[in-house]
Order: structure tokens, then C-alpha cells, then sequence
């Protein structure tokens, strides 16, 4: 019944997180600070090195893709 990719992670600072892939409008969420803060912890977290943009579309893009690389 749900036809969405998600990816499931544990952060350290901010517990289990689930992320759906979807099409958002992050400027118009209410959400967006705290969205971003996440994805910038989670990647210190896993110690990787992210381009620096205030889009948390493309920071979340560009995290899990170098997560995806690591399994």
C-alpha cells in the first residue's frame, strides 16, 4: 500500500529517524530548521563531508547517497 522509499537511520543526538523519499517544498515547511540541523549532525555524526547549502532537499540527497556508497 505504500509505494515510497525511505530510509531508516539511527542518529546518536536525535534517535531513529525515518526519511521518505518525496518531492517537498522545504522553503515553505515549518520543519525546515530543524530538518536541516539533523541532516548536518547525522553527517558529522558519520563523519562525512557534505557540499554547504541551505537546500535540505540536496544536503539529504547527497547524505544518504554517500551512506548508500558505504553498504
Amino acid at each position: 500500500p505504500f509505494d515510497a522509499k525511505a530510509i531508516i537511520f539511527v542518529s546518536e543526538k536525535h534517535g531513529m529517524q525515518v526519511w521518505y523519499k518525496h518531492e517537498g517544498d522545504c522553503n515553505a515547511c515549518s520543519r525546515y530548521t530543524q530538518c536541516i540541523e539533523l541532516l548536518w549532525d547525522f553527517a558529522d555524526e558519520m563523519k562525512l563531508k557534505l557540499e554547504n547549502t541551505d537546500d535540505p532537499t540536496k544536503l539529504a540527497e547527497e547524505l544518504f547517497g554517500k551512506l548508500r556508497a558505504l553498504v
